[in-house]
């Protein structure tokens, strides 16, 4: 309703009361007139303007719905006092008086509009569908609907269905309303659209209702559906405006659609501002001004683009204005075109020094053509070659025999370019090597060796052979291979026979001429998995390469072909004559047999730092440990025991030592593979071992003696001596130490001195110095007290090692009773 609306009366089907002001009226009329006013001196009539004008009228409250309410609501019904005017209303103090302060206006429920006639039971029916529609009871809504006959009524229940968007009491309306199309284009929409509300939004449109199907269409965001419907109200403002805010990507589509619109109006200059922004102003506008030259012209002027400058270039060419065409093709740098006009003018000279500026391949290309035309054949070919058209002018350099220009365009070609240029140069002898190195390029290798020992061209074989391979004719590869071979160029007859798979015959010229053999020689010799060959030949051939690569002290790649041959023990031997032992501790771990752990453990053994290693120990009795060699590990703690007796004198570490030999040697007999001979052989080295940690045992306790009971400790040491033979793990040196050293200890010097002088008559047969058992400083303490002088050894050797002890890979020592009672249950046969 309008501002000048207080309060609403009361309700009376169809109608509704309210109250008016009429201060608020007559200021609402005098806006009318004004309005009125301005349009008619500007010549332009109002269309809702229908009031008549006598002069002496007042302005009718109710009877002029449009002018009082501009809307243009039907629903108005004006039961006020008439007052019409053509002028402002005076609102003087003394017409004031006169005026009521209200009125009282009516208006008709939007449900009844143009039903205020209508008969009682219509006016029930129309009241009990809208009440049952909205409570949601359709079947009752559809009973009552059957009382309605009037086309007025069905109309005003199918805009009903628009806001409640119930779509299937709506083609029934439709069907009542007898509007086919309405039904047709709701049907279309309901099988186009998936929104309920772009269905609703159809129907309000065919029902006349475009605010609420904007607001539809805006509510379910289809804003393609609210473009479409402002470009069929003619609304183009409003379209744009929602195509630029909300569907971008119609907005080109929108402002061509407009441009159509305002050409076919006839405003052209509009319609051209429209195509730009469509950005299809390169080909309509041309269209729409077709008619117009210099509106084009001025508008290929403005523009400035480059597809425009060439159409309209192309429309002057085409009309024989070359001159005007040209500048165009400049301002479009179409150098094709321009240099076509350039030819067409006859101005040859400007053309090649434009394609010589630009390098365009499309102007060269056209100028080379013409140039070929005109008998200017070099310029043609470099002009060919600079728009990258090989073939053509490898065709032009046959045809005029120009042959040194044939041999560098041929490489930038194809290969089918290659071809045809070899194919000519063969026929010429002095380019016959340039025929061969083209045939090798092309990749016919075979016709290019042929040809090269047709014509004697060795220089050009040597580039060749580097892409021989086994697709060449063995005659070929034999003869370039003997060609090499007379030049004393063995390496590259191997490299030939290599590449054609003449594996034999490769192998015998190494060995024949002692050719290194290489990484990538190797590889090359070495026939593949797949070959065509059998297993045992690559076999055969792959142990021959490494017998090779053994005899060349190559023992890496030796080791490499004896493993791709299978024989890993060969392998392993070529391997250790390369020192190399992180990889061989590698190879025998990978390997996994029993002879490559020993051979590895064997190595190892040999080494000068194995005992200060404890790695390499750990890995020694590892390896012996899973090749199942006992008898090995047995002589390795056995060494193990020498080692700690020779260096470092502990007896106490060499017992432990030889325990584990002894727990080693027990579990191999008591193993039940063991054969009756092996099994005698052990049982002898198991009582070797026990005697020898016997005695290493006595002398530790000998040695722990002398603390508590020197007497005895001294008589032990005597009986030691006297048992003790050459060859015994207990050195008669080391007692003499032990003797010594407590005589020292007790201040009996000339005691220590008789022991020492028996000591030296002892070791006087065995090579050994008594500097070897006592240390500088015993014997300077020795001499010093008896007053006597050091012997000369002593001034010579250095002192006597100490130590801990060479590893801690061995167990403490243990009792004689476990080393004599092992119990046989202790061995592992899982272990040999």
């Amino acid at each position: 309703m309008g501002f000048q609306h207080c309060a609403l009366l009361g309700l009376e089907v169809p109608y509704y009361y309210f109250s008016v002001r009429c201060d608020l009226v007559y200021r609402f009329v005098n806006e009318q007139c004004q309005r009125r006013r301005d349009l008619a001196t500007s010549s332009r009539r109002l269309v809702s303007d229908g009031i008549t004008d006598d002069g002496s009228n007042i302005p009718d409250l109710a009877g002029s719905c449009a002018e009082l309410y501009p809307s243009g609501d039907k629903s108005t019904d004006c039961v006020a006092k008439k007052m019409v005017t053509d002028g402002p209303i005076p609102l003087d103090s003394n017409n004031s008086a006169n005026v009521k302060i209200h009125y009282i206006n009516r208006r008709v429920l939007r449900d009844f509009i143009d039903l205020e006639q209508a008969d009682e039971s219509t006016r029930e029916a129309m009241l009990s569908f809208s009440y049952y529609l909205t409570m949601g009871e359709m079947d009752a809504a559809f009973k009552a609907m059957k009382l309605i006959k009037s086309p007025t009524v069905w109309q005003n229940m199918a805009r009903m269905c628009v806001n409640t968007c119930r779509l299937d009491v709506a083609r029934l309306c439709l069907g009542k309303m007898g509007n086919p199309m309405a039904a047709l284009m709701v049907r279309e929409a309901r099988a186009r659209e998936p929104e309920p509300e772009a269905h609703a939004g159809e129907l309000a449109i065919q029902l006349g209702m475009p605010d609420e199907a904007e607001r539809l269409f805006t509510q379910c965001g289809r804003w393609d559906l609210v473009i479409r419907l402002h470009q069929s109200l003619g609304q183009w403002d409003k379209a744009l405006r929602v195509a630029a805010s909300h569907n971008r990507i119609a907005l080109r589509a929108t402002h061509y659609a407009y441009a159509k619109e305002l050409e076919s109006m006839g405003k052209v200059e509009q319609a051209i501002e429209h195509y730009i922004q469509s950005e299809t102003y390169r080909f309509e506008v041309p269209r729409m001004l077709k008619s117009s030259p210099d509106m084009l012209e001025d508008f290929v002027n403005q523009q400035q683009d480059k597809s425009v400058y060439r159409w309209w270039a192309q429309t002057l060419e085409a009309q024989g204005k070359l001159d005007e065409a040209r500048a165009y093709y400049v301002h479009a740098k179409d150098y094709l075109s321009l240099v076509r006009v350039l030819c067409c003018l006859g101005r040859n000279e400007d053309a090649e020094t434009l394609c010589n500026e630009t390098g365009d391949p499309a102007a060269c290309y056209h100028l080379a053509r013409q140039m070929e035309a005109n008998g200017g054949i070099e310029q043609a070919i470099r002009l060919f070659t600079r728009a990258k058209a090989y073939s053509s002018a490898v065709r032009l350099c046959k045809e005029h025999n120009r042959n040194d220009h044939l041999y560098s365009l041929a490489q930038l070609g194809r290969v089918e370019d290659m071809l045809e240029a070899a194919t000519h140069l063969e026929s010429v002898p002095t380019y016959a090597n340039k025929a061969v190195l083209l045939f090798h390029k092309a990749g016919h290798i075979g016709r290019a060796v042929e040809l090269a020992f047709q014509t004697r061209q060795y220089a050009a074989l040597q580039t060749v052979a580097s892409s021989l391979d086994d697709k060449i004719d063995p005659t070929l590869l034999r003869r370039c291979a003997e060609f090499f071979t007379q030049n004393n160029q063995f390496d590259r007859a191997v490299d030939v026979l290599a590449a054609g798979k003449q594996y034999w015959d490769a192998l015998k010229l190494c060995a024949e001429y002692n050719v290194p053999i290489t990484d990538d020689l190797a590889d090359k010799l070495t026939p593949s998995p797949n070959a065509t060959m059998s297993d045992s030949e690559r076999t055969s051939i792959l142990i021959e390469l490494g017998e090779l690569c053994l005899s060349q002290g190559q023992y890496h790649l030796a080791c490499k072909q004896f493993t791709q041959a299978g024989s890993r023990i060969a392998a392993m031997k070529a391997l250790l004559r390369s020192g190399d032992t992180s990889k061989i501790i590698f190879f025998a771990n990978v390997s996994k047999q029993k002879e490559i752990y020993v051979m590895a453990a064997n190595y190892l053994q040999t080494l000068d730092n194995w005992r200060s290693n404890m790695d390499y120990m750990r890995t020694i009795v590892q390896f012996y440990t899973r090749g199942r060699a006992p008898e090995s590990l047995a002589s390795f703690y056995e060494s193990c025991a020498h080692a700690e007796i020779e260096d470092f004198g502990s007896y106490e570490k060499a017992t432990g030592a030889l325990t584990e030999a002894y727990k080693v040697l027990l579990k191999a007999i008591n193993s039940t593979t063991t054969n009756e001979a092996t099994e005698l052989r052990l049982q002898k080295r198991l009582t070797q071992i026990k005697n020898k940690a016997t005695m290493c045992k006595e002398f530790a306790q000998t040695q722990l003696l002398f603390n508590v009971d020197p007497l005895e400790a001294m008589r032990n040491c005597q009986t030691l001596l006297e048992n003790t033979e050459p060859g015994d793990i207990l050195r008669p040196g080391d007692i003499y130490a032990a003797m010594i050293r407590e005589f020292v200890s007790k201040g009996k010097y000339q005691a220590a001195l008789a022991c020492m002088q028996e000591m030296r008559e002892r070791l006087n047969g065995t090579n050994q110095s008594i500097m070897q058992y006592i240390d500088r400083n015993t014997l300077e303490t020795i001499h010093k007290a008896i007053n006597v002088p050091m012997p000369e050894e002593a001034k010579e050797s250095k002192s006597k090692p100490n130590g801990n002890g060479i590893t801690e890979l061995i167990e403490s020592p243990v009792s004689e009773d476990d080393i004599l009672d092992a119990s046989v249950s202790n061995g592992s046969d899982d272990e040999y």
